[in-house]
């Protein structure tokens, strides 16, 4: 056997198939510290289970039954360790992941059977093993293109471990067991393999499509979740603001009494001072929001007292009558998820940079709400929303996708963009929709 041959038959070895998609897929995903380092075995591993002193010893291609398949269930099983030992991806997500990698790679072993059963002239083993490399390679930049960067998607499918697990048993039986059983056996194995092809790219897209389902049943769930928690937290708000209206009104009139009081008497700087920051402390009645909708006011008050105790300037110019065509809740969720975001992205910054400003203005038939904050830095946009920067994302984002579909609702839509180090949202409303519910 020449070299030639030899490095075409080592590089489409099966577990170095493995190891190379499973690490083409997880490439994205954080790594381990010394990932370097920690390739080293991995690489060694990959090596030996190449050899032919490894097929030998374990029969690998030969035999029945066990025999024949235990090697390649040890080899996937390495490859399942290798990916968890570099990547900081749990060992359920490493079974998986490396379970979607067998299934590629029966793929590429049933196109690689139907190419020899072609009998080309001149398409001799060489020319068969640099084709399927060929192959190999065009699949490893699929691999990357389009499962890497949408791996993020599967998490969905990732919290149900005990379907998560069905499926990566089933992937491995598929490629396993199928594969044994129907190998070399006449016309009958011949006419699967194109069968097997069709079959490996319906198990990988499987999960991404249940995931999807799955993702769309959680959001719709959390989003009515949402829309129930905001009514309630929007009554809470209400109760809480009306009580420290009556009882800051009530305190005002007694800091009149005590300033009367002690004009009448002796008292010291620290009665003055005490006085002063009683006044200034019952002055937050009047910074009680007055847009005229109740809708608004509620929030703003609140989260201008949130802001007032983090620091942050936050200025509004709304005229609520412009969003009464919007029911309370509604506007209660909307504006308190675009604020709760402005404000823990300018938490992160200096003071002087802990600014949000909110307005509402109406123009050329539209109206529009825009929230305006400065940010660290842009967040990275997908599908021209902005990604959430929280490690759990399967869990996360939902304000954002609740803002728009409020903002859908009422026949508007939603922009996200930055400017210099801002951060603007615009939800636009038709001003045709304003104007019938008034």
């Amino acid at each position: 056997m020449s070299i030639l041959e030899k490095s075409l038959e080592f590089a489409n070895s099966y577990i170095i198939t493995l190891l190379a998609f499973g690490f083409i897929l997880c490439c994205l995903q954080p790594k381990r510290k010394y990932f370097i380092l920690r390739l080293i075995p991995v690489i060694a591993a990959g090596i030996f289970l190449s050899t032919d002193f490894y097929r030998n010893a374990l029969s690998m291609g030969g035999g029945g039954g066990s025999i024949s398949t235990m090697p390649y269930f040890i080899g996937w099983a390495i490859a399942v360790l290798a990916m968890w030992f570099c990547f900081k991806i749990s060992f359920l997500q490493a079974l998986f992941y490396q379970s979607l990698c067998y299934v590629i790679e029966h793929m590429i072993f049933n196109l690689k059977f139907a190419l020899i059963l072609t009998e080309i002239d001149g398409f001799n083993a060489i020319w068969v093993n640099a084709a399927v490399l060929g192959i190999r390679i065009a699949i490893g930049f699929a691999i990357y293109f389009l499962l890497a960067k949408r791996l993020e998607k599967l998490d969905y499918l990732l919290e149900y471990k005990a379907v998560a697990v069905i499926i990566a048993a089933v992937n491995v039986a598929f490629t396993i067991l199928l594969n044994n059983w129907f190998y070399n056996r006449g016309w009958f194995s011949e006419a699967l393999y194109i069968v097997r092809v069709l079959l490996c790219i319906f198990f990988v897209a499987l999960p991404f499509l249940l995931s999807a389902v799955l993702r769309s049943k959680t959001e719709k769930q959390k989003l009515e979740q949402m829309l129930i928690d905001g009514e309630k937290q929007r009554r809470l708000s209400e109760e809480n603001i009306e009580a420290i209206n009556r009882k800051c009104h009530d305190l005002k009139y007694q800091v009149v009494a005590l300033r009367q009081l002690a004009a009448d008497g002796n008292h010291s700087k620290v009665y003055d001072d005490a006085v002063d920051a009683l006044e200034k402390d019952v002055m937050i009645y009047d910074s009680i929001a007055k847009t005229g909708y109740g809708g608004i006011d509620i929030l703003l008050t609140e989260k201008s007292l949130l802001c007032d105790k983090k620091g942050i300037l936050f200025t509004y110019m709304i005229d609520g009558e412009k969003l009464m065509f919007m029911d309370e809740v509604d506007l209660y969720i909307l504006l308190g998820n675009a604020l709760d975001n402005a404000i823990e992205a300018v938490c992160e910054l200096p003071k002087e940079q802990r600014i949000i400003n909110m307005g509402v203005i109406s123009r050329n038939e539209m109206t529009m709400l825009s929230v305006e904050n400065f940010c660290a830095k842009p967040p990275q946009m997908v599908d021209g929303l902005p990604k959430t920067t929280k490690k759990d994302s399967a869990n996360h984002g939902f304000g954002t996708k609740s803002i728009i579909g409020i903002a859908e609702k009422y026949g508007g839509s939603v922009q996200f963009f930055t400017y210099d180090d801002r951060f603007v949202l615009n939800v636009l409303f038709p001003f045709r929709q304003n104007t019938q519910s008034l």
